[in-house]
């Protein structure tokens, strides 16, 4: 659909300004009574001449055989003419002006149609072109797809080839596994003889090995025994006597026993000294 092609046209007929509403219907003829018309055509008559030649209105009525009563009656008639053709002309501005008043705002609302005629236009070309983009996108996509489905196709092929080898394959590791069945057993059955074996093994080398450990202890602890001071029997010996150099003791209860007594615990012999050496035990 080519939207350049469309096109719209809004025509506004106006009345000319100067045109009065009933003019055709003043130009056809008259059906009033002759009378009445023979009547106006003698008051019409009676004025034009009175204005043309500046004749004296005695003159007037003796031409025409007019008294004053008929004058001025005449003359009423004349000027009531006159105010209805004022009022007339009157209404016919207003008239008018509501006429031109609606007719520019008939023109406004063409403007404002126009406008939005144009925005419509230019709305539907973007779409178009949306469209004819989508259109190209799915041609590409239906492509796409066309060339998907032919890879999922092959691909299916070829699992179905794989599924085929996969279940030959499998067959054949069943038959393999039921055929090493009774041998896996007995090699379950030798394997847990030889745990059972290793077991019972270990835990007789663990036992000797913690009756070793045991024996190891009170041993360490009757020579620790034997490195303590024999007389708190809690600290470690680090003081030599000399000169008899008994080593039997430890400084603090050597130094408390001096107080009392300057002889060996030992051997009761003299102190001429006390020689202080630290032991690690551990």
């Amino acid at each position: 659909m080519n939207f350049d092609k469309v096109s719209k046209r809004v025509t506004v007929r106006r009345r000319p300004i100067n045109s009065v509403p009933g003019e055709e219907e003043k130009k056809r003829p008259s059906t009033a009574a002759p009378e009445v018309v023979g009547e106006r055509q003698g008051d019409v008559v009676a004025d034009n001449t009175v204005q043309a030649h500046g004749e004296s209105r005695e003159e007037v009525r003796l031409a025409f055989g007019i008294d004053v009563q008929e004058e001025a009656q005449l003359m009423e008639r004349h000027f009531s003419k006159e105010r209805d053709t004022v009022k007339e002309l009157t209404g016919l501005r207003r008239q008018e002006d509501d006429v031109n008043e609606e007719q520019e705002k008939l023109l406004q609302d063409y403007e404002d149609l126009s406008v939005q005629f144009t925005e419509a236009l230019k709305n539907l070309q973007r779409l178009q072109d949306q469209r004819n983009d989508l259109q190209s996108r799915l041609s590409e996509l239906r492509v796409q797809s066309t060339t998907l489905n032919q890879k999922s196709k092959d691909t299916e092929s070829r699992l179905e080839s794989i599924r085929m080898s996969g279940n030959v394959c499998r067959k054949a590791f069943l038959s393999e596994v039921k055929k090493a069945v009774p041998e896996i057993k007995k090699a379950n059955e030798r394997y847990d003889k030889d745990v059972q074996r290793i077991r019972e093994s270990e835990e007789a080398k663990r036992d000797k090995l913690q009756a070793d450990f045991r024996l190891s202890e009170l041993s360490l602890e009757a020579e620790k025994a034997k490195l303590l001071c024999q007389i708190c029997m809690v600290k470690t010996r680090d003081t030599i006597v000399l000169p008899c150099t008994h080593f039997l003791y430890c400084n603090s209860c050597l130094f408390i026993h001096k107080r009392r007594s300057n002889t060996c615990p030992a051997c009761r012999g003299s102190i001429a000294a006390l020689l202080h050496c630290q032991l690690s035990i551990s």
